[in-house]
């Protein structure tokens, strides 16, 4: 198998795990969430086949499904700043509309039982973060070019790693905050799943801190999330799959 055919793999694995991520959370607002998982791979994957997404965002529609359920209605956009290129990998974004807003990055630990990370985009996720955090483009983390100073800034946890690791044979999913992992890798490039198993947060407990307003950044003007998002994927030439959820007049928002 080539690299290309390897990298691509990946990145349809990453897919996948969104799209689950997606119905888990939006399932305290749907009983049936399980077309989620189905429908954003289904798009996404479309997408990427007909390569159109730079097109879709030049001309101000990067949504490219739209769902009406019962209580809410659910949007679907893409994001990738590079027609042509290849994507180095895909981001999450799940926010309900007006009210909370998280980014997920979903990775699989390698076969020799360790984690790799990308600094400087890394650094642009954090630096996103902030961005959401604070309303505007300027970056107040770049004052602190040292991650020791990163957490000591008061904001909401927005941006979160979902690692995937393996344990006797059994597959354990837990979620960290960016900066735990940045205290964690300290000047290294990767390590080992064994810095991370049994801790962290679970997928259930993961859900119940973005309901309970526990995570999440309060969400921005539309016009300024897409260019903060545009920005961050053509420096890092990831791909976002943004989800959208906005409730409908008359339902009682579930966050707690």
């Amino acid at each position: 198998m080539g690299m290309e055919d390897r990298k691509e793999i990946d990145l349809m694995e990453e897919i996948r795990q969104y799209a689950l991520l997606g119905k888990h959370l939006i399932r305290r607002l749907d009983p049936e969430p399980e077309y989620v998982e189905r429908l954003v791979e289904e798009e996404v994957r479309r997408l990427i086949a007909e390569g159109q997404w730079k097109e879709r965002y030049e001309e101000g529609r990067p949504w490219i499904k739209s769902v009406e359920r019962e209580k809410y209605v659910l949007r679907i956009a893409v994001i990738h700043a590079r027609s042509g290129e290849h994507i180095t990998g895909a981001d999450i974004v799940f926010e309900l509309k007006d009210k909370k807003i998280i980014l997920v990055q979903s990775k699989r630990v390698g076969p020799n039982g360790r984690f790799t990370f990308n600094r400087l985009q890394m650094s642009k996720l954090a630096e996103l973060e902030a961005q959401l955090n604070f309303r505007c483009d300027s970056v107040v983390i770049q004052t602190f070019p040292q991650t020791l100073f990163y957490p000591i800034i008061p904001f909401q946890k927005t941006a979160f790693y979902h690692l995937i690791m393996a344990s006797s044979f059994q597959t354990q999913e837990r979620f960290f905050h960016i900066s735990e992992i940045m205290f964690t890798l300290g000047n290294r490039k990767s390590v080992s799943q064994n810095e991370f198993l049994n801790m962290g947060v679970t997928q259930k407990e993961f859900d119940d801190l973005f309901w309970h307003c526990k995570i999440g950044a309060p969400d921005v003007n539309e016009e300024l999330k897409r260019d903060m998002l545009h920005f961050y994927s053509l420096i890092t030439n990831r791909m976002i799959i943004w989800l959208d959820i906005e409730e409908k007049l008359g339902h009682t928002s579930h966050l707690l």
